[in-house]
């Protein structure tokens, strides 16, 4: 009987007012995109990719569009993946494929501080986690890029994580990381536009 009654009592606490708001709210934007995809598409799903001329056959692709196979390329990226070096200035430039996400922003380090004992931060982690399943799974990383641009989707919930992390008193070490991570974006602002990034990566091919 323990078992039956704590059921019943865990979803007699559960705010169904709360449930059907949120699904309404995500209807809106569902219903939206599925109009804007019928516009251009004749159907509500989103075939962009699968209209590309000959994308099926790209070697990227080899699995297809998405597969949990292409997830090793992609962690690649994301953590591993260093500045390419050259033998003039400005000697180091941001790699054509992307670049790790603690070089360019490092104090996304203290997401880890926030653990996950409270609602708030589970809830982003399991967010940060279902989001990067289905972009690591994709066929490709971004191609030409800075950092890595398919963790802008799930960005909101890891700068979330690292200001909980951090916590109300900055120190130091907060400073440095964040003022790292500014340096860093302006080295690859300056490079790209000021040192013609493009034109420079051609000397590495």
């Amino acid at each position: 009987m323990y078992k039956p009654l704590r059921i019943i009592n865990i979803i007699t606490r559960i705010n169904l007012r709360f449930i059907f708001l949120l699904g309404l709210g995500l209807a809106i934007f569902i219903i939206l995109n599925g109009l804007y995809n019928y516009a251009r598409f004749e159907t509500p799903f989103d075939v962009s990719y699968y209209l590309i001329p000959d994308v099926i056959d790209d070697y990227n692709f080899k699995y297809g569009i998405f597969d949990p196979r292409y997830i090793p390329r992609h962690l690649n990226i994301i953590f591993l993946k260093l500045p390419e070096y050259i033998d003039q200035f400005p000697y180091l430039i941001p790699s054509y494929n992307g670049l790790a996400i603690w070089i360019t922003t490092p104090a996304f380090i203290y997401a880890f501080w926030a653990g996950i004992r409270n609602k708030l931060t589970l809830a982003c982690w399991i967010s940060i986690s279902l989001i990067a399943l289905v972009n690591f799974s994709h066929g490709t990383w971004g191609f030409t890029q800075f950092g890595y641009r398919f963790a802008v989707d799930f960005y909101p919930f890891l700068f979330l994580l690292t200001v909980k992390g951090i916590g109300d008193e900055i120190k130091w070490h907060h400073i440095v990381l964040i003022t790292a991570g500014i340096l860093v974006n302006l080295w690859g602002v300056l490079t790209i536009q000021k040192f013609q990034w493009n034109g420079i990566f051609e000397l590495l091919n």
